[in-house]
């Protein structure tokens, strides 16, 4: 989240802003959020960014494990 196709429009930012949060009230005791720090496709690795979602969580409910 976000997908590269919502990019351009803000409401659509909002919309997946929103399902994200809907699947993360889904989680009964544990929520686990990762991210790829590269993706390879069509032979070439390219380096990835996290979600900008992932940095507007609450600090205090967030352990970043490496």
């Amino acid at each position: 989240f976000p997908h590269q196709n919502s990019l351009g429009s803000q409401s659509a930012i909002e919309e997946e802003r929103r399902l994200m949060y809907v699947a993360m009230t889904r989680a009964r005791d544990h929520l686990f959020l990762t991210h790829a720090s590269t993706r390879s496709r069509f032979r070439e690795i390219r380096p990835m960014r996290m979600s900008r979602f992932l940095s507007e969580l609450p600090r205090a409910i967030v352990q970043v494990v490496r």
